[in-house]
């Protein structure tokens, strides 16, 4: 897992999460003697399950999120997320000119704005979509980046901020919609 997302924890930290203790142990084990502190099972030594023997505590981050969300927490904001993506591209499918280009996944939309001309070749479609993220990007009222689907520039919206909400959809799109009419 990546606590990086969901969790807003610093860029660097990582998770492997395992039911299997002893095949992760296994894994990253090496022990010499002057590590070795009698019974290896007494108490996990951090350098058992990774490759770093001397490290920054980068759990703790992980930890503090998860202590201050819970569980609970933690499953509502995931949940929240993924509504606000399904919401989003129920409205792309609704759209005259936009055009979902993946399904909904987890949090994940990816999407284009076409105009409803149907003059535009691929190429001047993807240029659009280009300069549509980069003119919301500039504004400062949002953060869209782009990826590439099946070779169409993909507009791609990512709700992670424990402060994403509906609104922030229907802005999002006013957005897109705004400047897709403006930079054609």
């Amino acid at each position: 897992m990546d606590p990086h997302k969901w969790l807003q924890v610093p860029l660097d930290c990582g998770a492997l999460l395992t039911r299997h203790k002893s095949l992760h142990r296994e894994t990253f084990t090496l022990t010499p003697d002057y590590l070795s502190q009698g019974d290896p099972h007494d108490v996990p030594w951090p350098y058992e399950y990774m490759f770093q023997l001397t490290y920054a505590n980068r759990a703790i981050k992980t930890w503090a999120a998860i202590a201050r969300l819970g569980r609970t927490g933690v499953r509502q904001l995931v949940t929240r997320h993924n509504a606000l993506a399904r919401e989003l591209g129920r409205q792309i499918a609704q759209s005259a000119e936009l055009e979902l280009l993946a399904p909904v996944s987890l949090s994940v939309v990816n999407f284009c704005y076409v105009p409803e001309s149907g003059k535009w070749d691929a190429t001047s479609l993807n240029r659009l979509n280009t300069d549509i993220a980069r003119a919301i990007n500039a504004s400062g009222e949002a953060h869209l980046a782009t990826t590439r689907v099946r070779n169409r520039v993909s507009l791609r919206v990512c709700f992670l901020h424990y402060e994403n909400n509906e609104e922030d959809v229907a802005h999002l799109l006013d957005l897109v919609h705004r400047y897709g009419r403006e930079l054609q």
